[in-house]
């Protein structure tokens, strides 16, 4: 997506000791959100939430994602409106979902394929209680759709042009309907036009599109509309599908990824499209992995910050804006206990308390001061 835009080369520290400021130049206006318990980035707005369940969003919000009942771009974490508190929080590209404490789902923002789960095709710009009176788990909003697990039940609804509900049609859902699956699921995770889950033995499936090996079953075409199972036999305990590749991780520690690889999402060294999953050069012991739009993070048992794919936005954090075909440590020297890939953004939290941002900014998801602002990596830890 190209635009017009001036690159101010600003280093992006969302600091949070109590209370929240900008660490650039000039110093933002304090806003009252504390350290994240979790963290996500979306297309061009991140989402965080706080241990006593408030959750605050910043960046994009044309429609509405980032839930305070406007359409205000939001330069600095903003509260979500309604005072629910929530057990998790997930950023899509212009949508938002969450769970509160008693696992209901809610969704606000774009709601064209009905992503936002309520029977309807309006935008919600606060928060929505997605139809159905079931208790979820976890949740995970894709580009336009949306997925949740009630026990070890999959429910997805919005797009369904790839069959990336998983429910046997290619079908738009306006409301939460089942997966498909013979298997049980403790994970799922919505990518742009698939859906991965892990079952209870560890085991991979993935549905929708398969036109770069994204279903992970040795195949690169066509599509299917119900879960398969991935290839290569592996037990993985986390995965998360970006928007054409998926990452997972063993026990331990290694990472594997699938998908199309053109600017080295999947961290192999190469370019080529992997049908399977495949092992991320280096040899790492990753504690958690992360798949964006075109590029992928893992943060090692050290807490090292790893980042490699595309990098036109910076959005690696290395301090170029050159893609790396294989992981690359992250400028700055801190050790992290929270990453999350965006679109063209990654976001993370330190040990030390401190929310980074680096990449693209046109609608500010970094938190920065300027909307036209570029970060290419994070400010130096100390």
């Amino acid at each position: 997506m190209n635009r017009s835009r001036t690159h101010l080369l600003l280093p992006t520290a969302l600091a949070l000791m109590g209370l929240l400021a900008l660490a650039s130049p000039a110093r933002a206006q304090d806003a009252a959100m504390s350290t994240p318990m979790a963290l996500d980035a979306g297309f061009r707005h991140t989402c965080a939430l706080q241990a006593d369940g408030a959750a605050f969003c910043w960046g994009s919000n044309r429609s509405g994602e980032i839930g305070d009942g406007t359409d205000t771009l939001r330069m600095a974490p903003t509260p979500v409106s309604g005072g629910t508190s929530w057990q998790a929080v997930s950023a899509s590209q212009h949508r938002t979902c969450a769970l509160d404490d008693d696992g209901a789902a809610w969704c606000w923002g774009l709601n064209v394929y009905g992503g936002v789960g309520d029977g309807t095709t309006e935008p919600r710009t606060t928060p929505t209680p997605v139809s159905g009176d079931r208790e979820y788990d976890m949740i995970s909003a894709g580009k336009s759709h949306v997925c949740a697990l009630d026990g070890d039940e999959a429910w997805c609804w919005g797009n369904n042009g790839m069959g990336q509900l998983g429910d046997g049609t290619q079908d738009r859902r306006l409301t939460p309907v089942q997966v498909e699956a013979e298997a049980d699921f403790d994970l799922i995770s919505a990518g742009g036009q698939h859906t991965c889950a892990l079952d209870d033995d560890g085991a991979a499936w993935c549905w929708g599109t398969n036109t770069d090996g994204m279903l992970g079953n040795g195949e690169d075409e066509g599509l299917s509309p119900e879960p398969v199972e991935v290839g290569g036999d592996h037990e993985f305990t986390t995965l998360d599908a970006g928007a054409n590749h998926t990452c997972a991780l063993t026990d331990d520690g290694e990472a594997f990824c699938w998908g199309l690889n053109q600017f080295g999402a999947l961290g192999d060294g190469t370019q080529e499209v992997r049908t399977e999953p495949t092992a991320v050069a280096g040899e790492h012991t990753f504690t958690t992995i992360t798949a964006g739009l075109g590029h992928s993070c893992g943060i090692t048992e050290g807490g090292e910050a790893l980042c490699w794919g595309f990098n036109s936005a910076a959005q690696l954090g290395i301090g170029t804006t050159q893609n790396a075909l294989e992981p690359t440590a992250v400028d700055g020297g801190h050790a992290f206990a929270i990453l999350s890939a965006g679109d063209y953004h990654t976001c993370g939290v330190t040990d030390a308390g401190l929310t980074l941002c680096w990449g693209l900014n046109p609608d500010a998801p970094l938190g920065a001061t300027s909307p036209e602002s570029l970060t290419r990596a994070p400010p130096p830890a100390g």
